[in-house]
């Protein structure tokens, strides 16, 4: 164990950081539980979206692969 922390304080000592002495690391891995959702939502839920409501404006999602002519709302 100590030789990998040496490893470890080598590395970021090549990288101009550095970690005092009786710091604790740490970090948990957690299982989340999974969104179950009823039909009723399911048919609710657009996972196809392409159109967002900003400040009240009508507008196309960033990064969608709309054209121009297709973002006009009529």
């Amino acid at each position: 164990m100590e030789a990998l922390f040496a490893r470890f304080g080598a590395d970021l000592k090549e990288r101009g950081c550095f970690a005092l002495g009786g710091q604790i690391i740490g970090a948990s891995i957690v299982e989340a539980p999974r969104q179950r959702l009823p039909q009723e939502e399911k048919r609710q839920k657009d996972t196809q979206a392409r159109w967002t409501e900003k400040r009240g404006r009508v507008e196309a999602k960033q990064g969608s692969a709309l054209d121009s002519a297709e973002t006009r709302l009529v």
